[in-house]
Parts: C-alpha cells; structure tokens; sequence
C-alpha cells in the first residue's frame, strides 16, 4: 500500500515537472518579457486576450502534457500487475538478509529523482527570469528615489495658449532593433524603412548616433506598464491589488497624468484600440485619467463596422480606418483634441497576417512588422492632407521592446545594459531601443542624439511637442527632452534606475497608493 502510494505521489510530481518544464521552454523560447510583465498580467483580469495566441501556446504544450499523463499512468498499471512485482534481497554471507520491495525501492529513486528535478527547473526559471534577485527581494529594499527627484505636475507652473491637438500613436512592440545595421539596428535587412524616413525627416530622439530610440526599463516593458510610463513619468510600481485597481473602480488616481493635464485644459479626449480595453486595466486608466472616450473592438462592432473577431480583436488594417472617422469627428467640434491609439498586428506571437501583409521574409513576423511600417506611413500620408494636420502634433513611439522571441530572440532583462549597448548580435542582447518620432512639434532642439533617456521621459516631452511651457522642464521622474536639463538617466545610469524602480517606496505608497 506503501509503495503504491509512493508511486502515486512520483506520478503527480512527475506531471507537474513536466509541465513546468514545457510551459518554460515554450516561454523562453517565444516570449521575450521580464517577470513583472508576468505577474502584472496573471494577476490583472485577462478578459480579450487573443485567442489565437491561447490556442498557439495550447499546442505547444499537448505534448509535454501527453508525456507527463502517459509516463506515470504506463508506470502505475505496469507495477500494479502482480507478474510485474518483484522483491530484492541483501545482506552480508551468514548474516540476516534484508527484503525490500522492488517497487517500493523504484517509487523512492522515482520519487527523489522528480524533486531534483523540479529543484534544477525552479532554479534555471529563477536564473532566467532574476525571479528573487529583481523582484523579492528587491521589493525589500527601500528606494529614496521618488523622495528626491519626484516632480508632481500640480506643483510645477504648465503653461499653454494655442497649443496643438495631439495623436499619439503607440505602434505594438515596434523597437528600432528591426532596422538594419547601417541604420543603428541589429538586423541584416531593414524591416522599417517608412518608420525610418519619418524619423530622418522629423525628430527622432536617439541613444545614439543613428535612428536610435529610448530605454525601457524595470516597470515599462509590458504594454499597460509602458502607457502609464510614458503618460504620468513613473514606471508602474503599485501593488497589483492596490489603488482599487482589482474592481477597476480606479486606477493610480492619485497620479497627474497626460490625460489629467489635457482635460484641465479642455481637450476633448479619445482612447482608440482594436482589442477588448478591459484588458489589462487600459479602459480604467483612461476613464480615471481625463475620462477619455473609449472605443475598442466592442465599439467597432456596436457602430457596424465589423462582425468578425480577428487576433485580438480588430486588425491594423480596420483600426486606421475607425482612426481617420474617428478625427474627422474630433476635428470638427471647437475645443481641441487628443486621439490616443494603441496599434495590434505585431503582439507576439508571430503577429497578424493580414490582407495588406507580403510574404517576402521566411519568418512570419518580420513579415507583419514590415506591413505595420507600411501601415504607418500610409496613415501619416492621410493625416499630412486633412485640414487639421498644421495644428496637430503627431507622436508615434513603440510602447516597448518586442516580447516576440521568434525574429529578436535576446533577453529582455538584460537587453538594456549599457555593457551590451554596443553589440549587434542579437542573441548576445544587443542594447534595444524603443522608436520614437515628433511630427509637427512646436519646441525644436538640436539635441537629439547620443541621449540617455527612456519610457518616462515622454510625458514633459510629449506636451512640449505641443507648446506647452513647463517649469523646471520635470514633470513626475521624466525630463522634457527638448530643454537643456539632463534626464535622470543621464544623471545616473540606465543600470541604476533599474534596480531603484525594482526597490520598495514608502514615498510611493504614501502619495500614490
């Protein structure tokens, strides 16, 4: 009865190492993302995430799955048929010889070899994913990081008369990386070519000499994280049940943000994507900050324009036609406007093949990417001829680096290193940069490459592109880019405010939570 339990036991631990393992390599092999991405979205509701992408990592997961039903099942019928049973016996001549259970003696090895096995895997995820360095126990120690540079936007004097609409435009995952090595890339083949000569022709803002981009660091690098960055100059460090945010009833409330500054200012605002905006918290964030009007897939369907459910919802291809009704509306009422859009063809894994999609590389992906440059420049070719384009300012950034490890296979934790910054093989974690470009900015500047800056720096920088003055140029941890101060990055490193964003802040809790 003994063994038999014992068998059963390795059995269920022999399951869970198996899926563990599957469920790892599948991550590590076509997910590039860090560990707060993970535990922000499976602790966030999940509502509108893309089928296809369920049913991708569904089936690369049925046959470790298979292995590990069939392996302990074949094992438990197998001893379980008294032919199969066996006894071995020891001992030394003369002496009284010991019986043991030959099942008994196979469940314990069994048993001991599953436990090492599941140590050796929680190990290679904890050194994958720096699960206790960067997160547990880092979220031990305290930062004074906010108590020293936090600049809160109702502090500080935010001017503007005559200020342009703004379209800030997120393209999903778009990182310079996909721009070949001539042009500061890491790729062999250039994959943005429309991106680049928009960036040439207007301001690009760049890590270095080339068409460069920002850093994304600790608390930017998923979607939701890298929109509350970019639109309130902090990276995302809350709770994941704290600030009311688990009923959506609000969301970081107590942080001026983007949208905070606009509606002061009489802006009539509008949240568009193509996927359900429940996700991830986006449609709270946005009521919660300047009550945006949102319109996502479900919008689309109440206003008939589709009835069909696509990747995550719309494809590209539909969400720039939604986009150009959507600012003929807005450009006609008096008060001025901001159109907020988050794009989707080019979310992991693979991305969207749609009908505007050429197949002219092997990998799927490279293929979607090249579309959504396509895409882009085709939309920024409409906006150049409406009557609204000479007082709209245009801001098109990449909300972070790709999480698609199927054409940039490095690692993402350790991407940004300033170490690695120099380094054009991919696979050795080439520093990757998030695109960034300003059309139509009202504020100039000839500082614009070479610069250290990342995510948090947008939010003084975006409403500077519009012609808003800003005292102090700060506004939350993030510089206006087109002043002479220096950002925090610059001031400090990449590397450090890294591991500060990772620390616990009573500062933080205090006055944000």
């Amino acid at each position: 009865m003994k063994s038999n339990l014992l068998l059963y036991l390795s059995g269920i631990l022999f399951f869970l190492d198996t899926v563990l393992i599957g469920l790892f390599s599948y991550l590590n092999k076509y997910i590039n993302v860090d560990i707060t991405a993970y535990i922000y979205t499976f602790f966030r509701e999940k509502t509108g995430t893309s089928k296809d992408v369920i049913i991708h990592a569904v089936k690369n997961m049925v046959p470790f799955v298979v292995i590990a039903i069939l392996v302990p099942v074949f094992l438990i019928i197998l001893f379980n048929r008294k032919k199969i049973s066996f006894r071995i016996e020891f001992g030394l001549k003369n002496k009284k010889k010991h019986v043991v259970d030959g099942i008994s003696l196979f469940s314990r090895c069994f048993l001991i070899l599953c436990i090492l096995i599941m140590a050796l895997t929680v190990r290679r995820i904890d050194k994958t994913y720096s699960i206790y360095d960067d997160y547990i126990r880092q979220k031990s120690e305290p930062t004074y990081i906010y108590d020293e540079n936090y600049v809160n936007p109702y502090d500080v004097e935010i001017s503007g008369e005559n200020t342009n609409n703004l379209i800030l435009i997120y393209l999903e995952s778009i990182e310079t990386t996909f721009m070949s090595k001539e042009d500061g890339g890491g790729l062999d083949y250039e994959l943005l070519p429309n991106l680049r000569n928009l960036a040439e022709e207007n301001i690009n803002f760049s890590a270095n000499d080339g068409i460069g981009g920002f850093n994304s660091p600790y608390g930017t690098t998923w979607t939701m994280g890298a929109l509350f960055a970019s639109e309130s100059g902090l990276p995302f460090m809350f709770p994941i049940d704290g600030n009311s945010m688990g009923t959506d009833l609000a969301f970081a409330s107590k942080v001026p943000t983007l949208g905070d500054i606009l509606s002061d200012y009489n802006y009539n605002l509008e949240y568009l994507c193509g996927s359900d905006a429940t996700f991830a918290g986006r449609s709270s964030f946005y009521k919660t900050h300047g009550d945006f009007t949102i319109f996502d897939y479900y919008t689309a369907v109440e206003k008939g324009y589709t009835d069909e459910y696509v990747w995550w919802g719309l494809d590209d291809e539909l969400l720039y036609e939604i986009a150009k009704d959507e600012l003929n509306t807005l450009s006609q009422q008096d008060d001025p406007f901001c159109l907020v859009m988050l794009t989707v063809d080019t979310h992991h894994i693979g991305g969207y093949v749609c009908d505007l999609c050429r197949n002219d590389y092997d990998n799927q992906y490279a293929n979607v990417v090249a579309c959504a440059d396509r895409q882009i420049y085709d939309f920024v070719g409409w906006l150049r001829e409406q009557d609204f384009y000479a007082d709209t300012t245009i801001v098109i950034v990449g909300d972070h680096p790709t999480m698609d490890a199927t054409l940039i296979s490095s690692n993402l934790a350790g991407s940004n290193k300033m170490e690695n910054r120099k380094n054009n093989d991919i696979d050795s974690n080439i520093g990757r940069y998030v695109y960034d470009c300003f059309i139509n900015s009202r504020a100039e500047t000839d500082r614009i490459k070479n610069r250290e800056f990342n995510t948090l720096d947008l939010f003084p920088t975006i409403l500077a592109s519009m012609g808003f003055e800003i005292e102090g140029d700060r506004l939350g941890l993030g510089t206006n880019l087109f002043s002479q101060e220096t950002t925090l990055q610059e001031r400090y490193d990449y590397f450090y405010l890294n591991e500060e964003f990772s620390k616990y802040s009573e500062y933080c809790q205090e006055n944000f939570w």
